[in-house]
């Protein structure tokens, strides 16, 4: 049954302008109905929405939207000129975007190799401040046994001030 009733909804077209649409339905269908008769609603379902415009004020169908869409985007310009190296235009844009991405890759190579770099860096910097802090270690550790050993001397001879007295 086709519900005669349909509803109209806002709808939003990147890049260029919003429009509403009128979509009809068929409604109390059996299961089997989209597995028996897959290819004419797939048909029908593509060609039975109305699209608003509201620069012209009208209902256009979905093949007259989709046409004065494709003419209003730039980027389809592409295609042709791909086109007009014959049928080495795919692997033209293959090469492109291989070219593409390899150079985004060495980019980002050239930026981990700077972390890299600076990373060692630090990490010999920190050697070298760890080599500091050992030898300054090492001169604390001899200063404490000598102020042990002035110290016991010290003790020594109090021990004998206070023996002789």
């Amino acid at each position: 049954m086709l519900c005669l009733n349909g509803t109209v909804k806002p709808f939003l077209v990147s890049l260029v302008e919003p429009v509403a649409y009128l979509k009809s339905e068929l409604q109390g269908l059996t299961d089997n109905f989209y597995r028996t008769y897959a290819r004419s609603y797939t048909q029908w379902n593509t060609t039975n929405t109305l699209y608003w415009n509201p620069r012209t004020r009208e209902w256009l169908t979905s093949e007259k939207y989709f046409q004065q869409l494709r003419a209003r985007i730039p980027g389809l310009v592409v295609w042709p000129v791909l086109m007009g190296f014959g049928s080495l235009g795919i692997f033209v844009l293959i090469l492109f975007v291989l070219l593409f991405s390899l150079a985004q890759y060495n980019r980002k190579l050239k930026v981990i190799n700077q972390r890299s770099e600076r990373t060692l860096q630090i990490s010999e910097r920190n050697g070298q401040i760890a080599e500091r802090n050992a030898q300054i270690l090492e001169q604390g550790l001899k200063l404490q046994e000598a102020n042990a050993k002035v110290f016991q001397e010290m003790l020594a001879e109090l021990k004998k001030m206070s023996a002789g007295s």
